[in-house]
């Protein structure tokens, strides 16, 4: 026999469940990146998908981690 289950509880199941995915996602990404150097900026990425848009497939967005000072 099978149990039926409200429309509104699997829903808030459903939810509960995308927001410890995305609770995961960040905490591993701030937990990596502490760690590891950030491949890219979002300026960068921000660039490169314009880039992109405007059909600009040879554009490769790069940064020189340099020492200033």
């Amino acid at each position: 026999m099978r149990l039926r289950v409200a429309p509104l509880a699997l829903l808030k199941r459903l939810a509960l469940r995308l927001l410890l995915i995305a609770a995961v996602f960040w905490g591993g990404g701030i937990a990596l990146f502490s760690v590891l150097p950030v491949p890219f900026s979002a300026v960068m990425l921000e660039r490169q998908v314009s880039a992109w848009l405007s059909g600009d497939f040879h554009y490769l967005a790069h940064s020189d981690w340099g020492r200033y000072g």
